[in-house]
């Protein structure tokens, strides 16, 4: 049935982020999400928001700065090292 979609969880961290695999209408896509430190604004979460869209494939970058942590989606699993080297180029880290 279209629409259907089949998930996969994997952790990026203990106790913070994690990656879905999810397939639907023969498409991948991978939703990430993880934990940040260093974000005080709004301002700091735009130039998160900023670091992370600049990564290859990555989509609908959404970043929450109150409960410091962003959620994006990807054309594959990005790792730890790939994003920390994005968000400490923008000045900050992830938790």
């Amino acid at each position: 049935m279209l629409g259907e979609s089949t998930t996969k969880v994997a952790r990026l961290q203990p106790g913070g982020g994690y990656a879905e695999r999810m397939a639907t209408k023969g498409a991948q896509s991978m939703k990430q999400a993880i934990e940040i430190t260093g974000m005080t604004c709004g301002n700091c979460a735009r130039h998160v928001k900023e670091a992370l869209e600049a990564l290859p494939g990555v989509r609908n970058v959404e970043v929450d700065l109150a409960h410091n942590s962003a959620h994006f989606e990807s054309e594959r699993e990005l790792d730890r090292k790939t994003i920390a080297a994005a968000l400490d180029e923008a000045g900050y880290a992830l938790a």
